[in-house]
C-alpha cells in the first residue's frame, strides 16, 4: 500500500502519478504509430538521428576528458587493441 504520492527516482520530489501515467500511455502511443506507419523513411530517419547525438555526445566527452584531465580516450582504446590489428591501422595511415 502506498502512502502519498510516488517519489520520483531521479529526483525524490513527489510526483502526480495521473500525470505520470498520461505521458507514459500518450509515449506509447506514438510510438506505436511511428511502428505501424507505412513511411519507413520516417522511423530511419528518426534512428539515424539518434545515432548521430548519441554520437556526438561521446565525442563532446572524450573532448572534455583530453581538455579537462588530459586524458586521450583514443590512445587508450588504441592500447587495447591487438598487436596485429594496430600495425595494420599504423601501416593503413601511412
Amino acid at each position: 500500500m502506498t502512502i502519498g504520492a510516488p517519489r520520483c527516482p531521479a529526483g525524490g520530489k513527489r510526483i502526480d502519478e495521473n500525470s505520470a501515467r498520461f505521458n507514459a500511455a500518450i509515449t506509447c502511443a506514438v510510438l506505436v504509430a511511428a511502428l505501424l506507419t507505412p513511411f519507413r523513411w520516417i522511423l530511419a530517419y528518426l534512428v539515424i538521428d539518434f545515432g548521430i547525438k548519441v554520437l556526438a555526445g561521446v565525442f563532446l566527452l572524450f573532448a572534455f576528458f583530453e581538455a579537462a584531465f588530459g586524458f586521450c580516450m583514443g590512445c587508450w582504446i588504441y592500447t587495447l587493441l591487438p598487436e596485429r590489428v594496430a600495425a595494420l591501422l599504423v601501416r593503413r595511415s601511412a
